[in-house]
């Protein structure tokens, strides 16, 4: 049960989002906004790939969009999948950082104005 609500906790920090990745057109992402915890980390060290690596979670690509001459299949993500494939698309690092970053504002956002009432 704990780890069920573990899970459940994860995905409720987690959103989609939609970039442009070169030669495949737009591709849907999954990325989960940083804990309070994680947030005090990355101010000490912001590093976009390493945070887009540690905090993309999810997409909706296909092994043709992976490797070149793959099938239409969508491909299951997973951490190590998605890193090596991402070290050669730089141009999904900045709009996926941006989104987790966004995601982290908008929590310390709410978490203020909740303070307030």
């Amino acid at each position: 049960m704990s780890q069920a609500l573990v899970e459940r906790i994860r995905r409720a920090r987690e959103s989609r989002v939609t970039v442009e990745v070169a030669g495949s057109g737009e591709r849907q992402f999954t990325v989960r906004r940083p804990t309070d915890a994680e947030a005090v980390e990355l101010r000490e060290q912001v590093e976009v790939f390493g945070i887009v690596c540690r905090y993309t979670v999810g997409w909706s690509l296909t092994e043709l969009d992976v490797i070149p001459g793959g099938d239409a299949q969508p491909v299951t993500f997973s951490a190590e999948l998605f890193r090596e494939w991402a070290a050669d698309h730089p141009e999904v690092w900045r709009p996926l950082f941006d989104a987790v970053l966004d995601g982290y504002s908008r929590h310390r956002e709410r978490a203020g104005s909740d303070a307030k009432n």
